[in-house]
């Protein structure tokens, strides 16, 4: 009787842990959100996403300019022949 008594403590101390845990998450969570800020994993993901979005528009503008500059000297050349 005493081992059954053991595990049930056992057991309902890492549950109350887990669940401890998972209302301080939710609480920082939504404070962070309350006052318009990401913190933790969606900071994360949130500036990756920033990051990759000034990546493709970087790659957008050299594109553009270097497809600007093409045109510009094929047009030159078929103007001039």
């Amino acid at each position: 009787m005493n081992y059954l008594s053991l595990i049930s403590f056992s057991v309902s101390g890492l549950a109350s842990v887990t669940a401890f845990q998972i209302w301080l998450y939710r609480f920082a969570y939504q404070q962070g959100y309350d006052v318009g800020k990401h913190c933790g994993f969606t900071n994360g993901l949130y500036q990756g996403k920033i990051r990759e979005n000034h990546r493709l528009t970087e790659q957008a503008n050299k594109s553009k300019m270097s497809t600007s500059w093409a045109n510009s000297n094929s047009s030159k050349r078929m103007s001039t022949v």
